[in-house]
């Protein structure tokens, strides 16, 4: 079959992509094709550029800024937003015809307005022609704050995501299944992220091993890889706590991913955090990179998988998480890992039976004494942390996806 998946962008290493991509993979290995079509894509074969998808065009922008604001006004950009509902629209036809499409996979184009003119249009396709359609949910718009107040009416309910017969809903934990259910009547397939743990990781090379040094951190310290970018709701001042009753195993805390996306407070509040408790922070965004190369200032660059092969042990203490894409990242490089229970988490993680040091929402002498004696037995690493790597694979594998992707498809089939 022929799957032709759609978003605001497909480029550089945000979740989305990332995961859309790991389906092509699954599907292409089952004998599938698969074709893209987007606002923003990276070079690839089989793809249909439309700038009129993305949400940062200009029109996007301006209805964005009209509709999601504290004094909201559809009739300024009315006319815009239809005419842009009505190009993406067409745009879709041509992709549809050019590549002969069987099934479309809308990936989080069909539940968060980012841009609304893109739903709307798939929403208005997808009705017209009755067609096949397997919707990739990640988050939904009332989980956002911003979308509360808008002068779309029903509207945006109505279209994100849309009540029409040929879509299937995936989410990607139950209490999204649970939510979509309640609030619009939907049913869905729960299609976790995942992980090609078919392929075990490549051991560590003389690149890679030149990190720790690169980063500043000496032979004799302990280094804590926190694998998120820095945002409050990461929740890495519990790190900060964790290291602070650790400092006789001189460890250093070293965040992987930018601050910026929600301004700066949160770094700045981390940064003195960490000096009150004199806790050894780096933050080294800055020489990481999706490949391996070097930078402005001819320092070498490397890769998130240096970062996690090089590391001692993952905090991971986020308060909530859609899924959790970096606890299974951590589970694949075989690291130990502590780990806040955040809902999903609960839900969908824990039952799995992992085998790690879990936390409450504070870090207390009993989460300190667990990690401490973790940190002492190198067997009880290797043997957890193989355990954990069967699990992920069984739970978050391709092998995995595959098998939930072929369910929906074989539904699609009986529905058409």
């Amino acid at each position: 079959m022929k799957f032709g998946f759609v978003s605001t962008r497909f480029s550089g290493t945000d979740g989305v992509t990332l995961e859309a991509g790991k389906w092509a993979s699954v599907l292409e290995k089952k004998g599938h094709e698969t074709y893209w079509m987007a606002g923003q894509l990276d070079e690839r074969p089989n793809s249909h550029l439309v700038p009129e998808a993305f949400f940062q065009h200009v029109s996007n922008q301006r209805i964005h800024a009209a509709l999601f604001c504290e004094d909201p006004n559809l009739g300024a950009v009315e006319e815009l937003f239809e005419r842009m509902v009505r190009t993406v629209e067409s745009e879709l036809s041509v992709f549809c015809d050019k590549y002969k499409i069987d099934v479309l996979i809308p990936q989080n184009a069909l539940c968060l307005p980012m841009p609304v003119t893109l739903g709307y249009s798939l929403s208005r396709f997808i009705s017209k022609n009755n067609f096949p359609t397997i919707a990739h949910h990640h988050d939904f718009f009332w989980e956002r704050e911003r979308y509360n107040t808008h002068p779309l009416g029903s509207g945006l309910a109505d279209n994100f995501p849309p009540s029409t017969q040929s879509v299937e809903h995936v989410v990607i934990n139950s209490a999204a299944g649970q939510d979509l259910l309640r609030r619009k009547g939907l049913s869905s397939v729960v299609v976790p992220n995942v992980f090609n743990f078919e392929e075990p990781p490549a051991p560590l090379d003389e690149y890679g091993a030149r990190f720790r040094i690169a980063i500043g951190v000496s032979p004799e310290e302990l280094l804590v890889l926190q694998p998120t970018r820095v945002i409050r709701r990461k929740g890495i001042e519990h790190a900060i706590v964790l290291l602070s009753r650790l400092s006789d195993l001189k460890p250093h805390l070293v965040i992987s991913h930018a601050a910026g996306d929600e301004g700066m407070e949160y770094k700045r509040d981390l940064l003195r955090l960490a000096t009150e408790l004199r806790v050894k922070m780096s933050f080294v965004d800055d020489r990481i990179a999706d490949e391996r190369g070097v930078n402005a200032q001819g320092q070498e660059l490397y890769t998130l998988q240096d970062a996690y092969q090089n590391a001692d042990f993952i905090t991971y203490p986020s308060l909530y998480e859609g899924f959790g894409n970096a606890l299974i990242e951590t589970f694949y490089f075989k690291k130990p890992v502590l780990v806040n229970r955040y809902s999903v988490f609960v839900q969908d993680i824990e039952p799995k039976d992992f085998d790690l040091v879990t936390m409450d929402g504070e870090i207390d002498e009993n989460v300190v004494a667990k990690v401490r004696l973790v940190l002492s037995q190198p067997d009880k690493i290797r043997l957890m942390t193989e355990h954990n790597y069967a699990v992920a694979q069984r739970n978050y594998g391709f092998s995995a996806l595959a098998n939930l992707l072929e369910g929906s498809i074989e539904r699609i089939k009986k529905n058409k």
